[in-house]
């Protein structure tokens, strides 16, 4: 079974806490240490700027960084765009976890690092949500189909496919790993031929490896 499919663990968010705690503090210090009215209205003031400041600074940030992530990804620097990732501090400690795991493994699998990319994807599936975890699932995919992993692939893109048949790539995905293990080849290699006008780059090659290996048997 598929790491990926286990019950995700329950994630408690300690901000919850913070705010009980809070009071508990002040509370001490006002009847135990006779901390003045004053100091402790002082240290209320982090409350909003805890609760409200900083998610509108995490959201401008996070928006920020997808804009700069989708203009410099496709230029294929994967040194660059690592080196880009680690200078956001801020979003790393504060920011969205399945969001910046996911950019990270992005980020290893353009680099070549599909080792590296499938552990830190798999780790951004189990922390997604609902309306995250289909795209993520399907870079899972991708990077299990680079490593030579069909089967768990195949299960994925099936998966996906059962539920939103437009989920652009999994149908080529699958007639590529099809024609590799020599099933349904008729239908396998119609998709194939029907992609290959609008393919480009590494997909373009692909299909072309795998039709000619089709013809060639």
């Amino acid at each position: 079974m598929m790491t990926h499919t286990r019950t995700r663990p329950m994630n408690i968010d300690p901000q919850r806490a913070m705010i009980p705690i809070s009071l508990g503090v002040f509370f001490m210090l006002y009847f135990y240490f006779k901390v003045p009215v004053w100091a402790l209205g002082l240290l209320m003031l982090w409350i909003p700027v805890f609760y409200l400041g900083l998610p509108i600074l995490k959201d401008r940030k996070w928006r920020s960084f997808e804009r700069e992530f989708a203009r410099r990804f496709p230029s294929g620097d994967g040194q660059g765009m690592l080196s880009f990732y680690r200078g956001q501090w801020f979003l790393r400690q504060f920011g969205p976890k399945a969001g910046m795991l996911e950019k990270l493994g992005l980020i290893y699998s353009a680099m070549g690092k599909h080792r590296e990319a499938e552990q830190i994807l798999e780790r951004a599936v189990q922390l997604a949500d609902r309306v995250q975890r289909d795209k993520f699932i399907l870079n899972l995919a991708q990077v299990k189909f680079e490593l030579g992993k069909y089967e768990e692939a195949e299960q994925i893109y099936k998966r996906l496919l059962s539920r939103s048949p437009h989920i652009a790539g999994a149908n080529l995905k699958l007639a590529l790993i099809r024609v590799h293990r020599g099933d349904d080849l008729d239908k396998s290699l119609k998709i194939l031929e029907a992609e290959l006008p609008r393919a480009f780059g590494e997909d373009r090659r692909r299909i072309e490896e795998a039709l000619a290996a089709a013809r060639a048997r």
